[in-house]
């Protein structure tokens, strides 16, 4: 039977359904929070009719939540779990690019120009993106036992 490394239990069973939970939450009532994380109001302000894409995006994240906290806890199949971390992957790498097209779309691409926010949002997605890669690299991420023992 493979085992998860508590690691890695911890931050795709706990961390990412709590982040995206917030995530959630925030895209549904405080839409403004979520398009000012990655774009200052100065050059930029919501507006209630672009509700559609924020619904659009609490829908993705709580169901990064939902699964998260749920298929990953209903099986240890390293299979399973590999699959559903290079699809949140895919998520994380189009966030960076994002990141990246948005800053420098708007001039702030020097870490001088920075926000708190955006420091936020490149390390924390930076961070993840780490332990995706780690945990589908197999880095630590599972020890069958029973192959172990037959060596």
């Amino acid at each position: 039977m493979a085992l998860i490394h508590p690691f890695y239990r911890i931050v795709f069973t706990w961390v990412d359904p709590i982040v995206s939970a917030l995530t959630t939450y925030t895209a549904y009532t405080s839409p403004a929070k979520i398009l000012a994380s990655g774009i200052p109001e100065t050059m930029s302000t919501y507006v209630p009719q672009q509700f559609m894409v924020f619904w659009h995006l609490g829908g993705l994240y709580s169901m990064i939540a939902f699964l998260s906290a749920v298929l990953l806890r209903y099986t240890t199949d390293v299979g399973v779990w590999k699959i559903q971390q290079a699809g949140i992957l895919l998520v994380d790498l189009q966030l960076i690019l994002g990141f990246y097209v948005a800053q420098e779309a708007q001039g702030r691409l020097s870490l001088a120009a920075w926000r708190n926010e955006d420091w936020f949002s490149w390390v924390l997605t930076s961070f993840v993106v780490v332990v995706r890669v780690a945990f589908l690299a197999s880095r630590g991420s599972a020890v069958d036992h029973n192959k172990k023992m037959r060596r």
